[in-house]
């Protein structure tokens, strides 16, 4: 069966959140006496405070993910949906501060996102062509 064009958007996505994830996380393990890219942008802000191996480590996760997703392994949509899952737990802090502005903005588009991620991949048409593919 031909793949759903949202799990193509889907694991495009996630593929270049892992190469940006992985090559901040090298970038920061390459120098570590500069700013890390992760610390700028709103993308990895809850790897902020982990580090650089974490950030690579969650990039390399994230890119086999979104590899499973492209070959249509229903380990990975079942994958993606926890961890993106569990980014809507993450995002909770910044949705729920008493500062509006724009980490509130970010905060809460990513949370919409994330929740679209999780119902589409949860969908009984998506979830069959996961096992037809097979």
């Amino acid at each position: 069966m031909e793949r759903p064009a949202g799990v193509s958007v889907i694991a495009v996505g996630l593929g270049t959140v892992a190469a940006y994830l992985c090559v901040s996380g090298v970038a920061a393990i390459a120098s570590p006496g500069r700013e890390p890219i992760t610390q700028i942008t709103l993308l990895a802000l809850g790897l902020l405070f982990v580090g650089p191996y974490v950030s690579l480590l969650v990039g390399i996760c994230t890119a086999l993910i979104a590899w499973g997703l492209w070959r249509m392994n229903n380990w990975a949509r079942v994958s993606a949906m926890i961890a993106v899952a569990a980014g809507i737990v993450l995002l909770v802090p910044g949705v729920s501060s008493p500062a509006l502005g724009w980490a509130f903005a970010a905060s809460g588009a990513g949370m919409i996102l994330r929740v679209m991620i999780v119902w589409y991949l949860s969908r009984d048409d998506v979830a069959r062509a996961f096992s037809r593919s097979r």
